[in-house]
C-alpha cells in the first residue's frame, strides 16, 4: 500500500472513531425501515382526538332525542331569548356525541347586529379555571411538580410560605384578593398582566384571610398564582402553553388566551387578532350596552379564556376520552378537598362539586363584564350541558335545570 492510501486508510479510521459512526448493519438506512417509518407516523395521526359530532344526523339537529323533546328545547331556547334576555349559545352533549347545539341573539346587542354562530367566541369568565387547572396536572403528569409543593419553589419571594399548589387549586390558600390591590394600588394606564400582578402581591404582602389549609374560600387570586406557576416550569406564556398542549391538538380552532394588557383601562379596542370575540353588554335606561375591559382584564386563570360552545365540547370528550390527561391524573379534578381538621369542601381542580351522591358530577358557573356562563356535567349518559351568554343573562342556574327536565 503506498504512503498516501496508507494515510487516507488511517484518517478515515480516526474520523469515524472519532464521530462515533458505527457501520454495523443495524446502523444502515434501508428503504423497509423507512418504510415502516412511515407506517409509524401514520399511526399516531389516527391516535389524534376526533370530535364526535351529532351521531347519525341527517341534518345537524337530528340528535336522535324525541322530536317532542327537541321541539321543546328549541321553544325554550327561543322563549329565553324573547322573554328573558338570553343572548348566546346552548349545546349539550351525551353519550360522547354532541346533540344539540342552538344560537339565538346578536354579537352586538346595541345595534343587533351579526347574528351569533359556531365561531362567535365568548369570554369564559371562571370557566377558564378548569383549563388553568388541567394545565397543572399535565405538570403533574410529566413529573414537573407536586400538588404539596410549596408556591415558593416556583415564585419567587412569594410572601405566604405555607401555602401549597393543592391550596390554590381548593381554593384553601387565604391568599388576599388581587383585585383589591389593582384596584387600589395599580397606577398604570394599562392593566396588571400575571408577572406585574405576582410582583405587587410579593411587594404589599397583604395580610392573608386565613392560615392556609384551614378553611375553604373561592380565590380568584389562587387561579392566577397556578398561571404564573404553569408560565414559570414551561418558560412558556400561559397562552402559548395551553395552545400547545391542549387547544391545537384537540383541535379547539376558536379557543384562546387574551389578555388586556395591552388595551387602555376602560377603553375598548377592537383588535383585528381576535375575529369573532364578543363583548359582553348590560342593560341599562332601556338599552345595551357595551361594557369596557377594567384594571382586572390584564391578568389570566381565573378568567380571560375565550371559546366558543362546540370547542368546550370537545374539550369536554378529550377528557371524557382520556386524550391528553390519564384518566389517573383527570380523578384529582373529581375529588373533594379537605381542610386541616378534615372538613369536606365542595371543590376539585377547576369544578365546584356537590354535595352528597347527587347525579351532578361537576359544574361551575362564569360571570364577568357581562359574560354569563355555565357548565353541567353528570353522571349518567356523561350528559353535558353549556350555556354561553354575553347579555349579563341572571338565570343561568335555573335554565340549565329546565333544560335537563326537557331532557329527562
Amino acid at each position: 500500500m503506498s504512503k498516501e492510501l496508507y494515510l487516507a486508510a488511517v484518517g478515515l479510521t480516526l474520523v469515524f472513531m472519532l464521530f462515533g459512526f458505527n457501520l454495523s448493519e443495524s446502523n444502515v438506512p434501508t428503504m423497509e425501515k423507512g418504510h415502516r417509518v412511515e407506517e409509524n407516523k401514520e399511526e399516531e395521526v389516527k391516535q389524534g382526538f376526533k370530535f364526535n359530532s351529532i351521531s347519525g344526523a341527517s341534518n345537524e339537529n337530528d340528535t336522535g332525542l324525541t322530536r317532542a323533546n327537541l321541539a321543546k328545547l328549541n321553544a325554550y331556547t327561543e322563549y329565553l331569548y324573547r322573554k328573558s334576555g338570553f343572548n348566546g349559545s346552548i349545546l349539550i352533549g351525551r353519550h360522547g356525541y354532541m346533540v344539540y347545539k342552538k344560537h339565538v341573539g346578536y354579537s352586538n346587542l346595541t345595534y343587533k347586529t351579526k347574528p351569533i354562530n359556531d365561531t362567535s367566541k365568548f369570554q369564559l369568565a371562571s370557566l377558564s379555571k378548569q383549563f388553568i387547572a388541567a394545565s397543572i396536572m399535565l405538570l403533574y403528569q410529566q413529573r414537573k411538580l407536586n400538588y404539596e409543593d410549596p408556591v415558593t419553589d416556583y415564585i419567587d419571594n412569594f410572601p405566604y410560605k405555607k401555602v401549597t399548589i393543592r391550596h390554590l387549586l381548593h381554593h384553601t390558600s387565604g391568599v388576599p384578593n388581587y383585585m383589591w390591590l389593582a384596584e387600589r394600588k395599580w397606577k398604570k394606564e394599562t392593566p396588571p398582566d400575571n408577572e406585574e400582578m405576582i410582583k405587587m402581591m410579593c411587594q404589599y404582602n397583604l395580610i392573608p384571610h386565613f392560615e392556609p389549609g384551614t378553611r375553604y374560600n373561592y380565590s380568584n387570586t389562587g387561579y392566577m398564582i397556578l398561571a404564573g406557576i404553569v408560565e414559570n416550569i414551561s418558560h412558556q406564556s400561559i397562552r402559548n402553553f395551553l395552545d400547545e398542549n391542549f387547544f391545537s391538538k384537540i383541535g379547539m380552532n376558536n379557543t384562546y388566551v387574551h389578555s388586556f394588557s395591552d388595551n387602555p383601562i376602560h377603553k375598548f379596542r377592537k383588535n383585528s387578532e381576535y375575529p369573532g370575540e364578543l363583548i359582553g353588554f348590560r342593560w341599562s335606561y332601556r338599552r345595551y350596552i357595551p361594557i369596557p375591559p377594567t384594571v382586572n382584564d390584564g391578568v389570566i386563570g381565573d378568567k380571560g379564556i375565550y371559546s366558543t360552545g362546540k370547542d368546550l365540547l370537545k374539550w369536554d370528550q378529550s377528557l371524557e376520552q382520556n386524550f391528553i390527561l390519564a384518566d389517573s391524573t383527570l380523578k384529582e379534578a373529581y375529588k373533594k378537598g379537605t381542610t386541616v381538621t378534615g372538613d369536606t369542601i365542595p371543590y376539585g381542580f377547576g369544578y365546584h362539586l356537590p354535595k352528597g351522591k347527587k347525579e351532578l358530577k361537576a359544574y361551575h358557573n362564569g360571570v364577568w363584564n357581562g359574560f354569563t356562563n355555565a357548565y353541567r356535567k353528570y353522571h349518567k349518559d356523561s350528559l353535558t350541558i353549556i350555556l354561553l351568554s354575553n347579555s349579563s343573562f341572571r338565570r343561568i342556574t335555573p335554565t340549565v335545570n329546565g333544560i335537563k327536565n326537557i331532557i329527562n
